[in-house]
C-alpha cells in the first residue's frame, strides 16, 4: 500500500521548524520525503493545509480504568487510590481488562496517540486489545503479575516476550516503593540487573510518599529504589513531583528519566512536577495522560498545555520551557526513554507513524505560529487523520471500517454492568 501526502508541511521536532514537502508512505515506512513526488501510488492525499508530525508517545498510562473514569473527585491520591480505586479493581477479571482497554485505544487513537507505555493488572488482557488493533505499546509488568512472575523463574522468557511482536515491547515494573515490599523490589532489581534491563516505577509522585519513605528508610523513594538497585541499567519515575536537591543530582549522575503526568497530578492535587530544574540538570523528560480514572482524559494536547503553563507558577529564575520542548516531551523524548525503534520523528525508514493536523482550524490562525499553536491552542478537533503502521486508523471524524466500534462500546458496557452488580453486593 503506497499513500502519498502532497504539498505537506511538516513539522521537524528536533530541529523545532516546519518545512514544505512531499511525503511517500509504503506499507509501514516512510519511504521518501523530497520536494517532489510523482509515481503511482494507491491513495493520493492533498496536505497543503495539512500539517504531519509524529504521532503523540503516551509514556505512563493505565488503559484499562476507563471503567472508572469520573467515579470520585477532590480526594487526596492515597484516598483515591486505597479507598476508591483498588477495592473496584479488585473485582475485574482479563476479559474485563481487555474490553476496557480497547475504549482507550479508540480514544489513543482519535487523540493522535500511536504509543502507549501502559501498567495494569491483567495486562494479557491489553496485549490481546493491543494485537488486534496491531497498536504500538509497552507493557510495564508488574511484581505482582503472572507474566512477571515467569520472567522471574526463567529469565530467558523476557527475551521471548520482546520477540514476540515487532512493536510490542515489555518493560520490568514496580507500582511503587510504598506498595511492593522491599524483598519483592530486591527480587525485581536481581532479575532486572541480570537482563541489564531499565526499571520504571511510581516514584515522589506526593508530600506524603516521600516523607513516610524518610520515615521508614531514611531515603526518599529515589534514593531507596537506588539503593536496591533498581536503576543500574537505567530506568526511572512516573510523576517525580517531589524530588530533594540531592535527588535531582542524583537523577542526573544515574541519567534516570522521568515521566511527568500534570493532569492526574492536578486532579489528584500532588503537585507541580520541576519541569525547568529537569531542564537545566538535562534530565529527560517524557509525557504521560496516566489512566482515565485520575486525570480524566488520555489526550496530550491536554497534558503539553498543562505542562507548558504550569511552569510559570514555579522555579521563574530558571530557563523556561518552550513550546518545542513540550512537543519533544510529547513524542520523540518518549520514544528516547523507551528505547522504541524508527518512530522518533518523521524521517525515512522510520514507521509511518503520523498525524495530520488541520491548519485551516480557526483556533490555529495565524499558522506562523503553529509550534505554539499546537502546544496552547489545538485540540482533538483539529486532527484530519491518524496513521500508525502506514495504515489510516482515523479521518476526518471517522474510525477506520476494521475497527468495530459499536461492538467494542457494546462489549464495555456488558462488562461495566457485571461490575456494577458486584459493586451492589459489596456496597462499596
Amino acid at each position: 500500500m503506497k499513500i502519498l501526502f502532497k504539498n505537506a508541511h511538516i513539522l521537524d521536532v528536533e530541529k523545532g521548524l516546519v518545512f514544505k514537502s512531499d511525503l511517500l508512505v509504503e506499507d509501514k515506512l516512510i519511504v521518501k520525503i523530497v520536494e517532489s513526488i510523482e509515481e503511482e501510488v494507491d491513495e493520493i492525499i492533498n496536505a497543503s493545509k495539512l500539517l504531519l508530525m509524529p504521532t503523540f508517545k503516551n509514556g505512563h498510562t493505565h488503559s484499562p480504568m476507563t471503567f472508572l473514569r469520573g467515579l470520585i473527585d477532590n480526594v487526596s491520591l492515597e484516598d483515591w487510590l486505597f479507598k476508591h480505586i483498588i477495592p473496584r479493581e479488585n473485582l475485574l477479571t482479563e476479559d474485563d481488562v481487555y474490553k476496557f482497554s480497547k475504549v482507550a485505544l479508540l480514544e489513543y487513537i482519535r487523540n493522535g496517540i500511536g504509543y502507549v507505555n501502559d501498567m495494569y493488572i491483567f495486562p494479557e488482557g491489553f496485549i490481546r486489545a493491543a494485537k488486534e488493533l496491531n497498536f504500538p505499546c509497552s507493557i510495564s509488568m508488574g511484581t505482582d503479575q503472572k507474566i512477571y512472575r515467569d520472567c522471574l523463574k526463567d529469565p530467558n522468557h523476557f527475551i521471548t516476550l520482546n520477540k514476540e511482536h515487532e512493536r510490542i515491547n515489555f518493560i520490568f515494573n514496580a507500582h511503587s516503593v510504598y506498595t511492593v515490599s522491599e524483598k519483592d523490589l530486591k527480587d525485581l532489581s536481581n532479575i532486572a540487573n541480570k537482563m541489564h534491563s531499565p526499571v520504571f516505577l511510581h516514584l515522589s509522585e506526593t508530600i506524603t510518599e516521600v516523607d513516610n519513605c524518610i520515615k521508614k528508610h531514611s531515603l526518599t523513594p529515589i534514593g531507596y529504589a537506588n539503593a536496591l538497585g533498581l536503576f543500574n541499567y537505567g530506568g526511572g519515575g512516573y510523576h517525580v513531583v517531589h524530588p530533594n536537591e540531592d535527588d535531582l543530582l542524583l537523577m542526573q549522575e544515574l541519567g534516570i528519566k522521568v515521566i511527568s503526568n500534570p493532569g492526574s497530578n492536578l486532579k489528584l492535587g500532588s503537585g507541580i512536577a520541576p519541569l525547568r530544574k529537569y531542564k537545566k540538570l538535562g534530565i529527560e523528560v517524557g509525557l504521560g495522560t496516566d489512566g482515565p480514572a485520575s486525570n480524566n482524559a488520555l489526550s496530550m494536547f491536554y497534558e503539553m498545555r498543562l505542562a507548558f503553563n504550569l511552569e510559570n507558577l514555579t522555579s521563574s529564575s530558571l530557563e523556561g520551557i518552550a513550546p518545542i520542548d513540550v512537543i519533544r516531551m510529547a513524542t520523540t523524548n518518549v520514544a528516547h526513554i523507551f528505547n522504541l525503534e524508527k518512530c522518533d520523528t518523521l524521517k525515512v525508514g522510520n514507521y509511518a507513524d503520523l498525524i495530520a493536523i488541520k491548519l485551516d482550524s480557526p483556533d490555529l490562525f495565524p499558522n506562523e505560529k503553529i509550534i505554539s499553536h499546537l502546544v496552547n491552542a489545538a485540540n482533538e478537533n483539529d486532527i484530519y487523520l491518524t496513521m500508525i503502521n502506514g495504515q489510516i486508523y482515523y479521518r476526518h471524524g471517522k474510525f477506520a471500517s476494521f475497527i468495530d466500534v459499536k461492538n467494542i462500546y457494546k462489549e464495555a458496557y456488558k462488562s461495566l454492568k457485571n461490575i456494577e452488580k458486584k459493586i451492589k453486593k459489596l456496597k462499596l
